[in-house]
């Protein structure tokens, strides 16, 4: 587990993490999404600009919470009254603070706007993406 740029967790520390979230998950004060754990009391994941981050590692595409990344594609379409998924893919990869939309990145927005349209929250209608009304 890496702390922070060059700085790893030792085996304890790790340990007590995992037992303190297994704790947490079970008490259900916490749910999990994946890699990636929030409150039971957040409403809507904030949408984090990852700008002026300093720690490589937090700036990787896998470390945005995909509840994180469908919340600013909510926010875009809604935003925009629909847009593309070009434009949803890029204005959100700006949103979370990336000049430049990587491969990866691109792919993993794609695939969170393909779970929105399958679940629902989105519709897509002309070639555009919309919040579904229902």
């Amino acid at each position: 587990m890496e702390l922070t740029e060059g700085q790893r967790a030792g085996k304890r520390t790790i340990e007590a993490i995992a037992e303190a979230l297994r704790i947490a998950l079970r008490k259900k004060t916490i749910r999990s999404d994946g890699e990636f754990y929030s409150s039971f009391g957040m409403a809507k994941p904030r949408i984090r600009n990852r700008s002026a981050v300093r720690s490589s590692g937090l700036r990787k595409a896998e470390m945005i919470p995909p509840s994180e990344i469908c919340e600013a594609i909510l926010q875009v379409v809604v935003g925009a009254c629909g847009a593309t998924k070009d434009e949803v893919v890029t204005t959100v990869s700006r949103a979370l603070g990336f000049s430049v939309t990587t491969t990866q990145l691109r792919d993993i927005v794609d695939s969170n706007v393909d779970i929105l349209v399958k679940d629902g929250g989105l519709e897509s209608r002309n070639a555009k993406l919309y919040v579904s009304e229902s």
